[in-house]
């Protein structure tokens, strides 16, 4: 069943023609819904250092994936008459896109800036080189404040959640989350 998966996802991105496994049925995948409570984000806060806390306070605040974030840099960062965005160029894998602009709310420009009072040159996150690092800084915070189960990506699923509690248009969200494919967002 994987291998379909891939090989419709082949065909959508035009990396190969068509996929002859098409007529076999894929059955629906459990997706992982988990999201943060907000005694699990008291928790946190009150045990995660500064920096990290900078860090989720984006995520929850733009959705982005963990990746883009550790790794953004300052050119991302510019300002419209409607405040702060960040742009972003294409993504390098085509499964999971970045939205091209994405809205800042004075929060998490607050927290890209850190203490600052004007963007930094050069990366906004520096004290991780690696992913793995942040993993561990991440695992380490959630012990420290006994919440279980809750991976980086979740703050993803959290920013989405409370977007449609608060009744944001299906095609926002999407917009917001750099979804492209149908059903994605919900």
């Amino acid at each position: 069943y994987v291998e379909q998966i891939l090989l419709n996802l082949a065909v959508k991105y035009d990396l190969i023609p068509k996929n002859r496994l098409a007529a076999v049925e894929v059955p629906p995948g459990e997706q992982r819904a988990r999201t943060a409570s907000p005694d699990e984000l008291t928790a946190l806060h009150a045990v995660a250092d500064p920096d990290l806390w900078r860090i989720v306070t984006v995520a929850l605040l733009t959705g982005l994936r963990q990746s883009p974030l550790l790794f953004l840099d300052s050119r991302s960062s510019h300002s419209r008459p409607d405040g702060p965005w960040l742009r972003f160029s294409a993504a390098a894998s085509p499964l999971k896109r970045l939205p091209r602009d994405t809205p800042l709310t004075p929060t998490a420009w607050a927290a890209l800036l850190g203490s600052a009072t004007t963007v930094a040159k050069g990366r906004l996150f520096t004290r991780w080189d690696t992913e793995r690092a942040f993993k561990r800084s991440w695992a380490e915070t959630c012990v420290r404040a006994s919440v279980e189960d809750l991976r980086f990506h979740d703050l993803r699923h959290t920013f989405a959640t409370r977007l449609q509690e608060i009744g944001v248009d299906y095609e926002v969200r999407q917009a917001l989350l750099g979804h492209t494919m149908p059903g994605m967002t919900a």
